[in-house]
């Protein structure tokens, strides 16, 4: 549905749209009308361009804003669209993190908390990611924020039929809470050594 350059231009309004969004509370899709209505006039669903949206927002880090937003709009979604790509996003923001942890002396042997086959699959999703964007509109998120994304993430998958896309989820759940844990571990030692 629509020729190529039509979803470029639509993913493009859908990105401005979110990129334009910086209010604390975002709770309805009411700001994107006029992009959904692009969006049904090249034969797409709205659901299409909600979720789109709302992974664009994640993309800029700004999920804490759409919080109320995705809670309530969870059945409105094309959930293995949203699944497949949140995933990915998270994978871009959990490599970010294990870079920055090798990086820092007192944080590298929480790494070995890891498991090695897990670490290399979230650093070529998040390459595959980090490739497919047109732009940089990637945006750094906490580890907390991450998990917590991670965790709603699971929620969504659950309804999934995709075997392979849970377990994809369930290993990033993993990991996302093994260095959370591993990291806070760490940082109340070191507060503890001063």
């Amino acid at each position: 549905k629509g020729s190529a350059r039509e979803r470029d231009l639509l993913d493009k309004a859908i990105g401005e749209h979110a990129e334009k969004r910086n209010a604390p509370v975002i709770d309805s899709f009411a700001g994107i009308k006029d992009v959904e209505l692009f969006g049904e006039a090249m034969g797409l669903e709205s659901n299409y361009v909600k979720t789109k949206f709302l992974i664009k927002m994640i993309r800029r880090g700004k999920e804490s804003s759409i919080n109320d937003l995705l809670g309530a709009s969870n059945s409105l979604l094309d959930k293995e669209l949203f699944t497949f790509k949140v995933t990915r996003i998270m994978c871009a923001r959990l490599d970010a993190t294990i870079t920055s942890l090798k990086r820092t002396k007192n944080y590298r042997g929480i790494l070995s908390l890891l498991d090695a086959d897990a670490s290399r699959w979230v650093r070529e999703e998040a390459a595959a990611e980090c490739a497919s964007w047109k732009t940089n509109n990637f945006a750094t998120a906490s580890l907390v924020a991450t998990h917590s994304m991670v965790m709603r993430l699971k929620s969504i998958s659950e309804s999934l039929d995709d075997a392979s896309m849970k377990e994809k989820v369930d290993v990033i759940c993993l990991m996302s809470g093994t260095l959370l844990k591993a990291v806070q571990a760490q940082e109340e030692e070191d507060i503890q050594n001063v």
